[in-house]
């Protein structure tokens, strides 16, 4: 096989296999700040980065024994080149550690674009926003849903929190058919008439019975767009399973009944398998006085957190297991 890769890769892969071998062999080793070598080398790997490019893509495609034989390969061809074998080598491998980082974040960005480019297969469409927060709040929720869902599929971060609306909000519903009145007035269901702190002195409802039928239907509104997100999620190949098959997202709130500010039985939605540990498709109805910090203790866990203790508890949430 090192025959055929030598006539298949040509000279430029010794440069190229120098930048990953870094990486693989040399991790660990304390790298120097600055470089110690003449302006000459840095010109000879400039004038090689556009060949570099391309048999990065190529190696991006071997296996890991075609890779090793190829690395061997590289290791005769870098013999005969002088030229290159003569450089200073901590220079070269500074250089070329920093090259493989930008090339890496290109290949990325690359491939990404390839995949969500006009006529292709992948199932999102993707538009990028206009500047600014959009005036539509349903607009801005799922522009968010949708910054989460890039976020975990790039690997730009593993965990996100968000916020649909605080306790306190003021914001009108109205937009919702059939709703009037601030989110906050219409958690205390109980006082229609439109008189308390808590309302704006210009909504009132005929009946509590109506009231709550607005509640529920902002409450209805913000699972939509949970149901969004989720969607989106469910729809991305990660490789084993799909984004959401290998998340875990808790859904909820901090109040169970917003009017009397009760924080006892929580109605909570926990979705994703978090990688085949969480048994899903279930309503578990909990012994009394779980603490929801033995969920935040299991999770922690599942990420590979040796937590032996979360808020009040060390008894991790085993309910979820898969």
């Amino acid at each position: 096989m090192t025959s055929n890769l030598v006539s298949r890769f040509a000279a430029p892969l010794a440069v190229a296999l120098a930048l990953f071998a870094v990486d693989q062999n040399q991790a660990g080793q304390p790298q120097p700040e600055e470089p110690s070598a003449s302006s000459d080398a840095l010109a000879f790997l400039e004038s090689k980065l556009p060949e570099l490019h391309q048999e990065v893509l190529k190696l991006q495609r071997l296996a890991p024994e075609e890779f090793h034989d190829a690395l061997e390969c590289a290791r005769a061809i870098e013999a005969e080149h002088a030229h290159f074998a003569a450089m200073d080598e901590e220079l070269a491998r500074i250089f070329l550690t920093i090259k493989k980082r930008e090339y890496q974040n290109q290949i990325f960005a690359e491939r990404q674009a390839q995949r969500v480019a006009p006529g292709s297969d992948f199932p999102i469409s993707l538009k990028r926003p206009a500047p600014g927060i959009p005036s539509d709040h349903g607009e801005y929720m799922r522009l968010m849903m949708d910054l989460m869902v890039l976020a975990f599929w790039s690997d730009a971060t593993r965990i996100c929190t968000f916020m649909l609306d605080h306790g306190q909000s003021n914001r009108y519903f109205n937009f919702i058919d059939g709703v009037q009145g601030t989110w906050h007035a219409l958690s205390h269901w109980k006082d229609f008439s439109g008189k308390t702190e808590d309302d704006d002195g210009l909504t009132s409802w005929a009946s509590k019975e109506e009231k709550l039928h607005m509640y529920n239907a902002v409450n209805r509104w913000h699972h939509e767009q949970v149901a969004h997100l989720l969607g989106r999620m469910k729809q991305i190949d990660d490789g084993h399973g799909s984004l959401l098959d290998n998340s875990i997202i808790l859904y909820g709130s901090s109040l169970a009944d917003g009017h009397e500010h009760d924080a006892e039985n929580l109605p909570l939605l926990i979705a994703g398998n978090a990688g085949a540990t969480v048994k899903t498709g279930r309503q578990i109805k909990y012994r009394e006085n779980t603490s929801l910090s033995s969920f935040h203790l299991s999770t922690l866990h599942r990420l590979g957190v040796p937590a032996e203790r979360f808020g009040e508890t060390e008894q991790p949430m085993s309910e979820l297991d898969g």
